[in-house]
């Protein structure tokens, strides 16, 4: 009963009663947001606002306005649709759980063909559009050549899952303005292209931009590659859906080990809420840069990673080989000298 218990809610603007107080608003978290969500919680009651999500099954199906033939699910693409939904259930108070009754859904996953797609890599409806609101799909034709890897987080193509499920959830392209909230600063309304002031409308500050490949800001591949791209939410994004729906105080609270090694696909922004925790280098093939500076979320030069608590770098000149650790942990306002609590080996 998750679509009647928490059904599409078009608030517009946000206020304390529906926002998470832990998250103040600036120009980055509104340039996200389309002023809609799923249910009616107030982030700062704590509950969880739970949400079922449905595969559509091989057919023609009438997703949003139009009819559209949804093809069969592998295994690998159901994989990727789960690892995507953890993503946000990780550092948000949201579950999922599926249900095969797609009225009862709040999000609808399908995979189409190019043609259903129109081209693009996939297309998704946010919680302000009716019964239309969750129907997030995927474009198989793009990546089904490339095997399973192709879905892994860390690819350009997982990027395109994450991107089409925060639209669902309630996020925006920071290129687009609203009713209700503006562009990122310095980003001209529906200008995609356009990464805005210190670079901040691109990758790897957020899954929601269309600045994936842009080589000016140089932090990812310039092509459509399977690894090197953000392996789950930017820092960006981690803000924007908390204020939506609250923080996940459970994730990663104990002791934790976070490991640079080659095994790491891409960019990893960490949502840490407690414990005595460790940054372990010692394993990398290759230099590594530490620093501890805080994520300030702010308008200025390297407003999320190069101010970020950790940041490690694995230099390839393609980024095959670079992984970059962003650590953000509960209090964002935390300074180097509270930093006792992490150990750092290299």
């Amino acid at each position: 009963m998750s679509w009647q218990e928490n059904p599409p809610n078009q608030i517009g603007l946000f206020t304390n009663s529906n926002s998470w107080s832990g998250i103040t608003a600036n120009d980055y978290v509104n340039g996200l947001l389309t002023g809609a969500v799923w249910g009616n919680n107030d982030p700062d009651d704590g509950n969880v606002t739970s949400l079922l999500y449905y595969y559509f099954p091989e057919g023609t199906h009438k997703l949003g306005s139009d009819y559209h033939y949804a093809y069969s699910w592998d295994n690998y693409e159901k994989v990727a649709t789960a690892k995507a939904m953890d993503a946000f259930s990780d550092v948000a108070n949201i579950s999922f759980a599926e249900t095969d009754t797609y009225d009862k859904a709040n999000i609808s996953w399908a995979t189409l063909d190019d043609d259903d797609s129109s081209g693009s890599l996939g297309w998704s409806y946010a919680p302000d559009s009716g019964t239309y609101s969750g129907i997030t799909t995927q474009n198989w034709e793009k990546y089904y050549f490339l095997g399973d890897q192709s879905l892994n987080p860390g690819s350009y193509y997982f990027l395109t899952i994450l991107h089409e499920l925060g639209h669902s959830l309630g996020l925006e392209h920071p290129h687009d303005s609203n009713s209700y909230y503006g562009t990122f600063p310095g980003v001209s309304d529906g200008e995609d292209k356009n990464s805005g002031d210190n670079q901040l409308n691109g990758s790897p500050w957020t899954v929601m931009t269309y600045n994936d490949l842009d080589p000016n800001i140089g932090y990812s591949p310039t092509s459509q590659n399977l690894s090197g791209f953000l392996t789950g939410l930017g820092a960006f994004d981690i803000a924007a859906i908390q204020y939506l729906y609250g923080a996940n105080n459970n994730t990663n609270s104990g002791d934790n080990i976070y490991e640079l090694t080659s095994s790491l696909n891409g960019y990893k922004c960490i949502w840490d809420t407690g414990g005595n925790d460790t940054i372990d280098a010692s394993n990398a093939l290759e230099g590594v840069s530490i620093d501890l500076r805080n994520a300030t979320l702010n308008n200025e030069n390297g407003g999320v990673t190069e101010q970020s608590m950790s940041q490690f770098e694995l230099g390839d000149p393609e980024f095959r080989e670079r992984s970059v650790l962003n650590v953000r942990l509960k209090k964002a306002n935390l300074d180097y000298k509270s930093m006792t609590k992490i150990k750092i080996y290299i």
